[in-house]
């Protein structure tokens, strides 16, 4: 069974790794657990959203975002 689209998903998938992976460089520039204050860490709900994307089988596509989420860590 011949599935067009898979190129398509394989560029996407690649092109998205890059991005990611761009985009976690700044993260190397944290400096350890060990030098951050001790306490509770918040997140600014007006900045934060996490942006899921799923593939069933090949066929179905979903995706969703929370925002303005109230966070501590």
């Amino acid at each position: 069974m011949s599935r067009p689209w898979s190129g398509f998903i394989t560029r996407y998938m690649t092109s998205m790794s890059a991005a990611f992976m761009l985009l976690a460089a700044p993260a190397a520039a944290v400096p350890p657990v060990g030098k951050l204050q001790a306490g509770c860490q918040r997140v600014d709900p007006a900045h934060t959203q996490i942006i899921f994307f799923l593939l069933h089988m090949e066929f179905t596509h979903y995706s969703g975002m929370f925002s303005g989420m109230i966070l501590q860590v």
